[in-house]
């Protein structure tokens, strides 16, 4: 064997050898890419209900019986890489077992990744009931079922499903405001959760009474891009109705 064919022979091995990594390498970086792929993108996930910005249109009590009709939105967050398909359903607001209303939740479909939005109006009832005064405590369920769809082959059963409980004070309809606070403009960057400590003095001189049990509820406002992230709802009181303090 001469001197040339030792050297071709070493190159060879050389360029077997870089082969042998290569492929070695790609299978690795292959292998990576499917785990990713199947725990991330191949991963289905229930999406989730939830019951929000919930507002009293109107009210009407006596001694016996009330009227509520309540305003909310349905949201479907779907945190999956396929759309969710769902079928119309049902939302019930029960009291200690009792239906007290319900409302009509159209099918539909939540985009990949995003948020479906629905409005809808509950009618309450409590002709059923056997006492209305003092805190009402209402419970709402509601379950959606429907598919979830992956590159249009892919398709698996999910259903969201949501129980909260909700309070309110018969003993009075009226909101006063009792104090405020400052919110400065500023940015939440993405996926992430903008904080800002804020101080807000509450002064009960403008209270018509703060005997008993105080219920205070906050509203607020932000305004994106010339929209309204959420709204709230002023009530105006007369003058005479409140009682002033030193």
């Amino acid at each position: 064997m001469t001197t040339g064919d030792v050297e071709a022979a070493k190159l060879r091995r050389k360029r077997n050898r870089r082969c042998c990594v290569y492929i070695i390498a790609g299978i690795v970086f292959q292998t990576i890419i499917i785990l990713v792929f199947a725990l991330t993108v191949m991963r289905i996930k229930s999406p989730k209900v939830r019951l929000r910005n919930v507002t009293v249109q109107t009210l009407n009590t006596n001694t016996s019986t009330f009227h509520k009709k309540l305003s909310a939105q349905i949201t479907v967050k779907n945190t999956n890489f396929g759309h969710f398909k769902f079928e119309s359903s049902t939302v019930s607001v029960t009291y200690n077992g009792a239906t007290v209303g319900q409302a009509q939740i159209d099918k539909g479909r939540a985009r990949a990744r995003q948020t479906k939005k629905m409005d809808i109006t509950i009618d309450l009832q409590s002709s059923k009931l056997s006492s209305t005064s003092g805190t009402l405590v209402l419970s709402s369920h509601a379950k959606l079922s429907g598919k979830v769809h992956l590159f249009k082959v892919i398709k698996k059963k999910k259903s969201a499903e949501m129980s909260c409980t909700m309070g309110f004070n018969t003993a009075t309809n009226k909101d006063t405001t009792v104090g405020q606070a400052h919110i400065v403009k500023g940015r939440a960057r993405a996926r992430q959760t903008k904080k800002m400590d804020i101080t807000i003095d509450v002064n009960s001189s403008r209270l018509l009474s703060t005997s008993g049990t105080l219920t205070q509820g906050s509203h607020t406002k932000l305004k994106w891009k010339g929209a309204f992230v959420q709204g709230d709802q002023e009530e105006e009181i007369p003058a005479n109705e409140l009682h002033h303090g030193n």
